[in-house]
């Protein structure tokens, strides 16, 4: 009895895929075709290499044709995690031969990073978590609240707006009571100079 795993279906046509840790060793280290990952390309590049004798590549090694990662064990395992990696990419996984949203990646922000962790950093490194959060709410919602003004960005700026003028004019009634003040002030002190100088003549 044969053995399944399940599958998601992948709806190839509008996703982007990134490839880390050893997809990107894979590709890069040794055949030098690390970016987007183009699967003729891929498959003539693995083929050759191993066609090729092992002095000659051990002599390529020597004479650091291959990136600065690339190793003597990278050379022997090479042609074998070659097939196996377009096999899991092509059969396994089902990517089309001539799927162009693939791309591998080695670094994010500098750092190194390892498959799944890689994945999801390299994906959302533009992106601030709260974004993925109001989409995912978004989604959760119907569609009529979507488009309806609580869930619209101008809501927020109306808001502030309305803030700004509610503390404007607030300043204002404090400056008309200050200067009401000050007037009657300047009214009493005149009175009282007035009936001083009457008092006095």
């Amino acid at each position: 009895m044969p053995c399944f795993v399940f599958q998601a279906p992948i709806n190839f046509s509008n996703s982007e895929f990134y490839g880390f840790s050893e997809f990107f060793y894979c590709t890069e280290d040794v055949l030098r075709l690390g970016g987007q990952y183009d699967s003729r390309k891929y498959s003539k590049a693995a083929m050759d290499y191993c066609a090729t004798k092992w002095s000659t590549l051990k002599q390529r090694l020597d004479n650091k044709l291959f990136s600065q990662q690339a190793d003597i064990s990278r050379l022997k395992y090479q042609c074998f995690k070659s097939a196996w990696m377009f096999e899991v990419l092509h059969s396994g996984f089902r990517f089309p031969p001539d799927y162009r949203s693939l791309r591998t990646a080695q670094l994010v922000y500098d750092k190194e990073v390892q498959w799944t962790l890689g994945a999801i950093l390299f994906k959302t490194r533009f992106l601030p978590l709260r974004d993925l959060q109001q989409e995912t709410l978004r989604q959760n919602h119907p569609s009529w609240l979507r488009s309806s003004f609580l869930y619209n960005h101008h809501l927020f700026s109306l808001c502030v707006l309305v803030v700004v003028l509610a503390i404007l004019l607030y300043i204002l009634r404090l400056r008309r009571i200050h200067q009401r003040e000050q007037r009657q002030s300047e009214t009493l002190k005149l009175l009282w100079a007035e009936e001083g100088e009457a008092l006095l003549a």
